[in-house]
């Protein structure tokens, strides 16, 4: 395909140079042009040594165009670094700060070289082609073999996400490891036999029950990745970030993002495909180019649309192996929609009803009860944060003048130092907070797989959290409601949130309960989101009508006094 530029996007403002590993003969293996299109837009080209082109366009307000010769054009990944690439590029010209400008360029230089080197081994495809579940984005596909050459043997390609693949080293296994670019002189085993995940068949199973997850994420295989010795650390290191050895967290997000958006019927690239990917991913180190555990509501959410699938079942199944403590415990036999309780990080302690008995039991007497255990490390880290400065678990959980001050001399004092730094690893509640997405995460899956059952979800404080965060994914997969109401009792989570996706996920009403007396939230909280009030000081902000606020502050007198028998939940009818 021969791309035709206009006059005017050469001179000063085109960049063509040719980048890549030069050959003994001094051949460059590819040349690369970017051209501004408008104030925001880009046109990138590669054409690699064998004269084989790949173009992509962006424009405001559009999807990317990609065009090109087939045998390069069908990789997504491959599309993916190119607008990355032209971003970074953009961005690069556009800043003025000498620190930002570094940032982009080293970015662009980045996934300029991961878009060489794709494109150089679709280059190497041939006609060979063998079917089997890929490692990179857990489909049963055609992986395309590369010709044979001194840096290429056992190399194939996915079909489905582009990724690089080999066969899996465990003798009769018919499945595909991830890959790097280059001779693995070690195994890279596939993601049955390194436990990435309990079984490919698996990943999209339906349960009978919200309790049946434990036969569904048993191991199948044995661990081969842990039965040799021979290069642990480069195993490991492909199954954290992916395939591709040198591959950055946010390229390889992009591609898996991309790709399962597309197979849930949307169209995502650039930042949006990367936020999507490193959802599945687990957020990514951030360091690598990921979200941290502070990715938020809004980025595990946006695997919504792939939960019940096999997508969603390998980000969920990842989710669960680094929480042991999760688990479904069911209380209470009987018919209707089943009541699912999670509890916040001053009501986790108890391994069985704890405190919620008599106001579930008041409420839903006739109905089946389970309980979501979750985050104990992470839950015991932040109640030994609320212990810092004099500030006891005791005192908190009541309203009076004493334990208000304490609570907010400890917010303003010692624990403002501890909270109010976002994105860290030593903030004990961005910590608790994102094990908490995870685990909306994780709840909503498991819902969606139980086929047509309709569920009441009950949260307090940030088991509220986890409540918000699986009806937000629900309501993003689209269908009929899988929830037939919710209670949301002191949540320690702000107002903005997309509470269109909550209501659409939701049959009948989300009842949110708040106390003016909670001083977790007025005081903590507020230091630990800097700034923001939680839904559960003063109600959640939206017009959606399923949405009732309920002002509790005559019979709460603090963050968990919603259990000392005054307090009842409101009934739908």
């Amino acid at each position: 395909m021969n791309l035709r530029f206009p006059r005017s996007t050469f001179g000063r403002f085109a960049r063509i140079r040719s980048i890549g590993i030069e050959s003994t003969r001094g051949v460059k293996l590819a040349r690369t042009t970017y051209a501004p299109r408008g104030t925001s837009g880009f046109h990138v080209t590669l054409l690699t040594k064998k004269g084989n082109r790949i173009s992509v366009e962006t424009l405001p307000d559009s999807e990317p165009e990609v065009g090109g010769d087939v045998v390069l054009k069908w990789n997504p990944q491959l599309s993916l670094a190119l607008i990355d690439f032209g971003a970074h590029e953009r961005s690069f010209r556009r800043v003025k700060l000498k620190q930002k400008k570094d940032s982009h360029r080293a970015a662009a230089d980045r996934a300029e070289k991961v878009a060489v080197k794709l494109s150089e081994l679709c280059d190497l495809t041939t006609s060979v082609e063998r079917s089997g579940w890929c490692s990179a984005c857990w489909e049963k596909t055609d992986h395309v073999k590369l010709a044979a050459g001194k840096a290429k043997s056992g190399l194939f390609l996915c079909r489905s996400c582009g990724m690089p693949t080999s066969i899996c080293p465990v003798p009769k296994c018919p499945h595909f490891a991830s890959a790097g670019f280059e001779v693995i002189a070690t195994p890279t085993f596939c993601a049955e036999h390194r436990h990435a995940i309990p079984s490919f068949d698996r990943l999209a199973k339906q349960l009978e029950s919200i309790d049946d997850y434990q036969d569904w994420v048993t191991y199948e295989k044995f661990n081969a990745k842990r039965a040799t010795k021979v290069a642990t650390a480069i195993v490991s290191a492909a199954a954290t970030v992916g395939p591709l050895a040198y591959l950055r967290a946010a390229q390889v997000g992009g591609a898996v993002g991309h790709l399962a958006a597309k197979a849930a019927g949307k169209q995502l690239f650039g930042a949006a495909a990367k936020q999507y990917g490193l959802a599945l991913l687990g957020g990514g180190a951030v360091n690598a180019g990921g979200l941290g555990v502070a990715g938020g509501i809004g980025v595990i959410a946006a695997a919504g649309a792939l939960i019940g699938g096999a997508a969603g079942g390998a980000a969920v199944l990842r989710f669960v192996s680094e929480d042991k403590s999760f688990r479904v415990v069911k209380l209470q036999d009987g018919e209707g929609p089943a009541v699912l309780l999670a509890s916040g990080f001053m009501t986790e302690r108890s391994d069985h009803w704890g405190d919620w008995r008599t106001i579930v039991e008041d409420r839903f007497p006739h109905s089946p009860v389970y309980r979501i255990f979750w985050g104990s490390k992470e839950l015991k880290a932040l109640v030994t944060a609320l212990g810092v400065g004099g500030v006891k678990v005791a005192g908190a959980h009541g309203a009076s003048f004493f334990a208000r001050k304490a609570l907010k001399k400890a917010a303003m004092g010692s624990l403002a130092g501890v909270f109010a730094v976002p994105g860290t690893l030593a903030n004990p509640w961005n910590v608790a907070k994102a094990r908490s997405e995870k685990t909306g995460t994780i709840v909503g899956d498991l819902i969606e797989r139980t086929g047509e059952n309709q569920y009441i979800l009950v949260g307090h404080s940030l088991g509220a959290r986890v409540m918000v965060t699986a009806a937000l994914e629900l309501g993003s997969k689209g269908g009929a409601p899988r929830i037939h109401s919710m209670h949301l009792l002191g949540g320690a989570l702000g107002n903005d949130h997309d509470w269109r996706l909550v209501s659409d996920a939701a049959s009948t009403n989300v009842w949110n309960y708040y106390s003016s007396n909670d001083g977790v939230l007025k005081y903590i909280y507020r230091v630990a989101g800097l700034g923001k009030k939680a839904i559960g000081l003063v109600g959640i902000d939206t017009k959606y009508p399923k949405f009732r606020n309920r002002n509790v502050s005559r019979h709460v007198a603090g963050h968990s006094r919603y259990f000392d028998g005054k307090f009842r939940l409101q009934n739908d009818a």
